[in-house]
């Protein structure tokens, strides 16, 4: 890259050798834009700033096996892609969780209700219930798994 090289990768390289400032630039330079990114995946601004800090924790650690392969903010946003889809997974393992005191068997009233259903009306319940809980992974795997009638 030589000459061509742009002023955030000159940065990253300084931050490789272990030039702090160099880091805190970059941070200031790009904690909004990198924040605004997670926030449109995880729309919780706290979880948002603590996903920032955590990219930008990663970025440190990682300063050495940077390479100019790519331009910094390429590498920038595949850390903070990469830490959402994490967080992502993390949300949904949550979701799948069971408190001890929850009952394992339904009310009977609902069994009732769900033995009334056609159906028609049982598939458009469990639609709304995989999209409520399941992400689009585990959708695609419910769909390929018990066909796509559901």
């Amino acid at each position: 890259m030589g000459e061509n090289r742009d002023n955030d990768a000159e940065m990253m390289l300084r931050v490789k050798s272990g030039d702090m400032e160099a880091f805190e630039l970059l941070v200031d330079k790009y904690k909004q834009p990198v924040m605004n990114l997670i926030y449109r995946t995880l729309p919780d601004r706290t979880e948002a700033e603590d996903l920032t800090q955590t990219v930008f924790v990663q970025v440190y650690k990682s300063a050495q096996r940077y390479e100019e392969s790519a331009k910094f903010t390429t590498w920038l946003y595949a850390i903070a892609r990469n830490r959402c889809r994490d967080a992502e997974r993390t949300r949904a393992t949550r979701r799948r969780e069971v408190p001890e005191d929850a009952t394992t068997e339904p009310p009977s009233e609902l069994n009732e209700a769900l033995a009334t259903l056609d159906t028609r009306d049982a598939r458009h319940v469990v639609k709304t219930l995989m999209d409520e809980v399941l992400d689009e992974t585990e959708k695609q795997v419910m769909t390929l798994h018990y066909g796509h009638e559901m």
